[in-house]
């Protein structure tokens, strides 16, 4: 049965998930913690305009926070990690093999082709680390350039980035724009797990569901890149329907479907229960397409 809701509904709904609907209520430190704990994920670009996404989405939710006091959060207590989720970003670390962006068969290719062909410079490398600690792409001698698809890159940048995806480094810390590589096992000790499997599961799902509140049915749109194909997450959703882990969602004057977590039914009956006069200034689009940051 699909479930039909007014926009009005929807967008109290998406800031309540977001935690937007009453902003900057969380202060400080805590605030931070929490904001990564029900979000999931919190997209990392660099860029640094008036302020970088993930320096934005923060100071959108929490009071009393300066930029970049989620630093300590991340690189200090280890409490979170970044990956490529969708794109780059900072998640939870218990979340590291929950959220993991599906890369292709071509791309995982040439990832293990430039792997296997440098292995013995990769290894001293990473020997190299294992003495002196965290270094960025400065700290190594290689000159030669790597020629990539867009513009050639210098060979050391390339090859700490390789091993950070290839899961054999982790980012230790950044200063600007500049990131610092350590062994996983020093950074996060031997819980560190790095699962490398591409096939799409059900937690994918749910947990790139709850980063937004809702997604469309079709496994389609921006919500979805990065973790498998449109039909691939179609197929899944449609099984996880029927076994009433999703809920089918229709919005008045959309044609397309939605679906939410099932864990989300209440929360969602009870705002279209609640008598709220305040007006909703943000559009639905905006809220789906930009709120979280991912």
């Amino acid at each position: 049965m699909i479930l039909t809701y007014s926009k009005e509904n929807i967008r109290k709904f998406l800031l309540e998930k977001q935690l937007l609907l009453e902003p900057r209520k969380i202060t400080g430190y805590k605030g931070i913690e929490r904001v990564f704990s029900k979000l999931g994920c919190i997209q990392y670009d660099p860029q640094n305009i008036c302020g970088r996404s993930i320096d934005l989405t923060l100071q959108a939710r929490v009071g009393n926070i300066l930029i970049s006091d989620y630093f300590n959060w991340l690189y200090k207590k280890n409490s979170g990690i970044e990956i490529f989720d969708k794109e780059l970003c900072v998640v939870p670390y218990n979340e590291l093999n929950n959220r993991r962006k599906y890369f292709s068969d071509s791309r995982k290719k040439r990832l293990g082709t430039f792997i296997s062909e440098n292995r013995e410079k990769l290894d001293e490398i990473l020997n190299y680390i294992k003495i002196i600690g965290p270094i960025c792409s400065a700290d190594l001698s290689e000159n030669k350039k790597v020629e990539i698809s867009w513009a050639p890159i210098r060979w050391n940048k390339f090859a700490l980035d390789n091993l950070w995806k290839n899961g054999e480094l982790v980012i230790d810390y950044r200063k600007g724009n500049r990131k610092f590589f350590n062994l996983p096992q020093k950074k996060y000790g031997d819980s560190y797990s790095f699962e490398t499997n591409n096939n799409l599961n059900r937690m994918h799902i749910k947990k790139r569901i709850e980063s937004v509140g809702l997604l469309p049915r079709s496994g389609t749109g921006g919500g979805w890149l990065g973790i498998g194909l449109g039909k691939e997450i179609s197929i899944l959703i449609s099984k996880m329907i029927t076994d009433n882990e999703l809920i089918e969602i229709k919005i008045d004057g959309i044609k397309d479907i939605y679906v939410i977590n099932s864990e989300d039914y209440l929360l969602i009956e009870k705002i279209k229960d609640k008598k709220n006069k305040k007006k909703c200034l943000f559009s639905l689009h905006w809220i789906i397409s930009f709120g979280t940051g991912i």
